[in-house]
């Protein structure tokens, strides 16, 4: 039995490195344009395969469709800039590559159950930007009275 498994898991490991690699240059492309207009019929083209293909090798790799992980690639560089720039959350809207703030911000929503704007107040509220560095309030030290009271 223990034997089955250890060889099922090679083989499902084997099999999404050769989907990876099938569907790589389409993850390289999206990884470095994210920020310009990408669509699935020009990600075809660089795979050199149709849609419905590059769709299904696609999300055999990676779990997600090619629009859903350039959505949440996005979403997520998003949230970084956010928390570690000033600029405003329709510059940073564009920068990610959208051209609408309101479909900026519904998939923002979507991805993390709260506005761009809330998202950043919280992290200022929670100092998430003290010198650059993730710290917590929780993970301060604490005053020597504070101690002492405790």
């Amino acid at each position: 039995m223990h034997m089955e498994i250890e060889r099922y898991i090679i083989a499902f490991t084997q099999n999404n490195v050769c989907f990876l690699s099938e569907v790589n240059d389409v993850i390289n492309y999206i990884n470095i344009n994210y920020m310009k207009p990408i669509t699935l019929d020009l990600l075809a083209r660089i795979n050199c395969t149709c849609k419905s293909t590059l769709q299904r090798k696609f999300h055999d790799a990676t779990g997600r469709s090619p629009m859903q992980y350039l959505k949440v690639l996005r979403m997520n560089l998003a949230a970084e800039m956010l928390m570690s720039s000033k600029k405003s959350v329709v510059e940073i809207a564009i920068d990610v590559g959208y051209n609408s703030i309101s479909s900026f911000n519904r998939h923002f929503l979507n991805e993390f159950y709260t506005t761009p704007t809330k998202w950043r107040q919280q992290a200022r509220a929670e100092n998430i930007f003290s010198n650059g560095k993730n710290v917590s309030k929780s993970s301060q030290p604490q005053c020597l009275q504070c101690v002492v009271d405790k």
